[in-house]
């Protein structure tokens, strides 16, 4: 059986007279003989869908019209079919999610600002791949609960929680990395969670050690139940009060740890599930 992953992205689309947060999901099935990703089925918030059919998979249904579907004899058909377009990992995109929840909580977009009108809305300032104009016309938004946006101060980011979870999935090695912390992520109950547990211990050791620290789990792990607000250690410690508090909330609701080990040569790490410190 080929291994599998699901990423989401975030989006906003104009219904009627509002806009509306969504997301657009794809599934990636691995080639076991090239070690390659092939995009087996997508569901954009447009309603274009499509997925691919493997002979020893059960019919799709004929009262979905709106999904598309190719249908391929085996496997290899189907990975020969889609080889141009095969990736290293699924996980390309600094603005993936493990789980739809994820993408949902999403709160930062950006537009291009039309006389007062909002335009291609986007993830980036770039507009995700549209021509980019002058970059004072592309502006962050951020979509209210009744379906309106409002512009925010040019330089606005995600605030630091948010802006986390993608620091971990910055392409790195032909998406290598990327897809190992993505599988030992979907070992936690809540995935985007876990990401952001791993990204505030990196960010920690490396705001305090420059670099992740060997260890660095070990010592943080005595912190989660530790009561002190504030760490130092002969001045090298630099751990701020909310970094403590979110430490804690993160490994509470992840439901598990992060550790460093050494795997075949190098060292990377790997989620432990309901580890109790």
């Amino acid at each position: 059986m080929c291994d599998q992953i699901s990423v989401f992205f975030p989006a906003i689309i104009h219904v009627g007279n509002q806009f509306i947060q969504t997301i657009k999901q794809e599934t990636y099935i691995e080639n076991p003989a090239t070690k390659k990703w092939h995009l087996f089925q997508f569901n954009y918030p447009s309603g274009k869908s499509w997925r691919a059919i493997i002979n020893n998979k059960p019919n799709f249904c004929p009262k979905c019209p709106s999904i598309y579907v190719t249908k391929f004899e085996s496997y290899e058909q189907f990975f020969e079919a889609t080889s141009s377009k095969a990736k290293h990992s699924p996980v390309n995109s600094k603005f993936a999610y493990l789980t739809s929840m994820g993408a949902s909580r999403h709160n930062l977009f950006y537009a291009l600002d039309v006389d007062g009108k909002f335009r291609h809305i986007g993830l980036t300032q770039l507009l995700d791949g549209w021509v980019k104009p002058d970059i004072q016309k592309i502006v962050p938004i951020q979509l209210l609960p009744n379906g309106k946006i409002i512009p925010l101060a040019h330089g606005t980011t995600l605030p630091t929680r948010f802006k986390t979870v993608h620091t971990s999935l910055v392409p790195s090695e032909p998406g290598a990395y990327n897809l190992h912390i993505a599988k030992e992520a979907l070992k936690s109950d809540s995935p985007d969670v876990a990401l952001l547990l791993l990204s505030l211990m990196a960010e920690i050791s490396t705001q305090s050690f420059e670099g992740v620290l060997p260890g660095i789990d070990i010592i943080l792990s005595g912190l989660i139940n530790n009561q002190v607000h504030e760490i130092t250690n002969n001045g090298k410690w630099r751990i701020a009060p909310t970094q403590l508090r979110m430490l804690r909330a993160l490994y509470h609701e992840s439901n598990g740890w992060w550790e460093w080990l050494w795997v075949d040569g190098k060292f990377r790490p790997q989620f432990q599930p309901n580890q109790n410190y």
